[in-house]
C-alpha cells in the first residue's frame, strides 16, 4: 500500500506573513481615528474648562456687582505688572476657596506683591486643574521663583483689540487693567453694551518651554520681542490695525531673534501670555505673538497677544454670557477685532 505524509496543522511562513501585513495596514488605518477620538475628548474637556471658567465669573459679578479687572492691586504700586489675576479672584467659585484663603492670608489681603515672594511661593506653585487645556504642552515647572515654579496657565483674560496692555482707558474688553490705584477698572454687565452674548469673555493660549535659546516649533504663544508696530491704533477711534498692517508687523516679528519663553507659566501674574490676551490678530494667527520692544520673564509691554491652541482650526472662546464657541481661525480680522469690543457698536455674526 502507499504511504501517505501526514500534513501538519498551522500556518505557512507566507500565510503568516499575509497576517501580519494585513494586521499593519489595519491599526494603521485606526491610530488615525484614536488620536482623532483622543483629541476630540481633550477638546471637549477644554471646552468644559471654559465653560466653568465663564460661569465663575458670572457667579463672581453677582457676588461683587463687578468682574474683576485682570490686574489686582491692594496698595502695592502703581505698576500692574505687581498685581494679581482675574483668575486668583476665581479661586472661590471654581471649587478653590482653601488655595484662595491661603491666597489671601500670604499676599496680606493682595497687598504683598507675588513676584518672588517667598511667602507666595506654595500658592505660585500649586496646580489648578481648571487653568490647564488637555490638549496644550505642559510648562516645565521646576524651581521656586517667579519664572520656573509656575504650575501653567493656558486661558486668558480678553481685553480686546489694542496692543495696549496697561491702560485701562485704552482697552475696550470685556477686562481692563488696573494701572493706577485709583482706576476703576473693574467692570459691570451694563457696561458691555454690544451684549454679552456677541462679547468675548476669555479664550486660549499655550505655555512656553522655558528655553529661551530656540523658538518653539509649530503653534506657540511664545512671543517675539523688540519689533515696533507704529500701524496700530488704540482703541476708541476703532481704527483697529488692517489686515495689511498685520501682516506687515508678523513678517518683521517673524524675523526678529530675541524671544521670551515664559509663556503660560503662572495662573497668578495679570500678564498678557499668563492670563491675558487681546483679539488685534485672529486665533492662531500664522504669525509669532510679537510685543513692542523687550521685557524681563514675561510679556509686559504693549503687542499682538493672540488666542492661540493646539486644537485643529480654532479655539474655544467663552462668550459673555457664560456660552461657549469654538472659533474658526479663518474667522474675519475685523469680526474678531470687534468681537473682543464691549462697546464698540458693531454687529458681527457668528463664524465658527
Amino acid at each position: 500500500m502507499e504511504s501517505r505524509s501526514k500534513r501538519t496543522n498551522g500556518f505557512t511562513l507566507v500565510e503568516l506573513l499575509v497576517v501580519i501585513a494585513i494586521i499593519g495596514i489595519l491599526v494603521g488605518l485606526l491610530l488615525p481615528a484614536v488620536q482623532a477620538a483622543r483629541e476630540a475628548a481633550r477638546r471637549m474637556q477644554c471646552s468644559n474648562n471654559v465653560k466653568q471658567l465663564a460661569l465663575a465669573f458670572h457667579n463672581y459679578e453677582a457676588a461683587h456687582k463687578t468682574f474683576p479687572p485682570f490686574a489686582t492691586m491692594n496698595g502695592q504700586g502703581s505698576a500692574s505688572w505687581q498685581g494679581y489675576s482675574a483668575f486668583a479672584q476665581l479661586l472661590p467659585f471654581i471649587e478653590q476657596s482653601p488655595l484662595h484663603a491661603q491666597l489671601t492670608t500670604d499676599s496680606r489681603n493682595f497687598y504683598v506683591f507675588y513676584y518672588d515672594s517667598p511667602a507666595t511661593t506654595v500658592v505660585r506653585a500649586t496646580s489648578v486643574p481648571a487653568f490647564l487645556c488637555p490638549s496644550a504642552t505642559r510648562w516645565p515647572q521646576s524651581g521656586t521663583n517667579h519664572t520656573t515654579n509656575g504650575p501653567g496657565c493656558n486661558y486668558g483674560v480678553s481685553y480686546g483689540a489694542s496692543i495696549t496692555w496697561n491702560n485701562f482707558a485704552n482697552q475696550n474688553g470685556m477686562f481692563r487693567n488696573q494701572s493706577a490705584l485709583t482706576a476703576k477698572a473693574a467692570l459691570r454687565i451694563a457696561e458691555i453694551t454690544d451684549g454679552t452674548s456677541n462679547t468675548l469673555m476669555l479664550s486660549e493660549h499655550l505655555s512656553g518651554d522655558d528655553n529661551p535659546n530656540f523658538f518653539m516649533r509649530g503653534q506657540t504663544s511664545e512671543v517675539k520681542t523688540g519689533t515696533a508696530f507704529t500701524n496700530a491704533a488704540a482703541y476708541p477711534t476703532l481704527e483697529f490695525p488692517s489686515e495689511a498692517d498685520l501682516n506687515t508687523w508678523g513678517a518683521a516679528c517673524q524675523a526678529a531673534a530675541a524671544h521670551l519663553s515664559s509663556n503660560g507659566a503662572q495662573w497668578l501674574s495679570p500678564l498678557p501670555t499668563q492670563t491675558a490676551l487681546n483679539t488685534v490678530a485672529p486665533p492662531n494667527w500664522r504669525f509669532p505673538n510679537c510685543q513692542t520692544n523687550g521685557s524681563g520673564y514675561s510679556s509686559d509691554r504693549n503687542g499682538v497677544y493672540s488666542a492661540r491652541s493646539m486644537h485643529t482650526g480654532g479655539v474655544n472662546g467663552g462668550m459673555g454670557d457664560g456660552s461657549v464657541r469654538f472659533v474658526s481661525q479663518s474667522i474675519d480680522t475685523k469680526t474678531w477685532q470687534f468681537t473682543g469690543g464691549r462697546n464698540d457698536g458693531q454687529v458681527i455674526s457668528s463664524n465658527e
